[in-house]
């Protein structure tokens, strides 16, 4: 069977790009992975699609569950 398409993880958060102090240009970029039956994915920031495969690979190599969120707020 082919992996489903997980219902709502893209509408969970909706982000645009950013200029930080430095004048770097932040952009969304998405990561995907695959479970047997269902596809699931996330967004980080990054400043190219280079560094998005770093921060990728940082977090493959020291990435860690630290709790679940039970509240969010948008500023």
């Amino acid at each position: 069977m082919a992996a489903a398409e997980y219902p709502s993880y893209k509408s969970l958060v909706t982000r645009r790009p950013y200029v930080d102090a430095e004048g770097r240009i932040w952009k969304p970029h998405e990561i995907v992975w695959h479970g047997v039956d269902v596809t699931f994915g996330t967004t980080i920031m990054a400043l190219s699609e280079e560094h998005a495969r770093l921060l990728l690979d940082d977090m493959k190599a020291t990435g860690r569950i630290e709790g679940e969120i039970i509240a969010s707020y948008q500023t």
